[in-house]
């Protein structure tokens, strides 16, 4: 893959998982958020917004590692899809007993 291939994929990956983790926190706001502190639910781009903000204060710095682009992207793409999957079955689960 060229090196413009692996810039796209890495972007798409990027949106895509900006787009999955939206929706993850809208529905988490939604379970917990809203009934126990009466705000109003969150739209896609509050969302969007929320998690910049929150991406801004608690990022790091990664660690180099010798990796070629296409690992690089599996990484991203395992991360941006798990990650948000796992906090979306916690919540729905945790939420069922609300």
């Amino acid at each position: 893959m060229t090196a413009l291939g692996y810039i796209f994929s890495f972007l798409l990956i990027v949106f895509l998982g900006a787009v999955w983790s939206a929706f993850v926190l809208i529905s988490l706001w939604e379970w917990f958020i809203v009934p126990t502190f009466g705000l109003p639910p969150l739209g896609c781009a509050e969302a969007l917004g929320v998690i910049l903000v929150v991406g801004y204060l608690t990022s790091s710095t990664p660690k180099s590692d010798n990796s070629n682009a296409a690992d690089t992207i599996t990484k991203v793409a395992i991360h941006t899809t798990l990650k948000p999957l796992i906090f979306l079955v916690f919540g729905y689960v945790y939420s069922l007993f609300l």
